[in-house]
C-alpha cells in the first residue's frame, strides 16, 4: 500500500505500507516499512530505520446506532506532527462519507 502525496515541487513521496492484520468491520493495523521519494522506492538503509515496523490500528465498534473509530499509532518521532494534522483532517472527511455527505472537500 501506497500514501503518496505531491510536495511543493511537484514531486511524488510517501510511505510503504502493508495491511498487518485485518479483521472486516472490526480491525485493521498498516504496518509501515519504506519510503517512497521521488518515485523511488527505499526499504532499507538508515533512511527508513527510524520507522520500520511502525504500525496504524483502526478499532470499529458499534456502540447503539453509532459506530466509533478508535485510531492509535506508535509511529516514529519525526512524524508526529504529520499525524497530529493529518489524521482529524482525515477522520472528519471519513465522517463526513458515512452520513452521507456527497461533497467532501480535498
Amino acid at each position: 500500500m501506497h500514501f503518496l502525496a505531491e510536495d511543493e515541487n511537484g514531486n511524488i513521496s510517501g510511505m510503504i505500507s502493508r495491511i498487518k492484520e485485518n479483521i472486516t468491520n472490526k480491525f485493521i493495523s498498516i504496518e509501515h516499512y519504506g519510503w517512497i521519494q521521488n518515485g523511488e522506492e527505499i526499504t532499507e538503509g538508515e533512511e527508513v530505520e527510524g520507522m520500520k515496523g511502525a504500525l496504524e490500528n483502526c478499532t470499529i465498534t458499534l456502540k447503539g446506532i453509532q459506530t466509533e473509530l478508535k485510531v492509535d499509532t506508535d509511529t516514529f518521532l519525526e512524524m508526529k506532527d504529520f499525524f497530529l494534522n493529518t489524521w482529524p483532517k482525515a477522520l472528519e472527511k471519513l465522517k463526513s462519507i458515512c452520513e452521507g455527505n456527497s461533497k467532501v472537500d480535498k
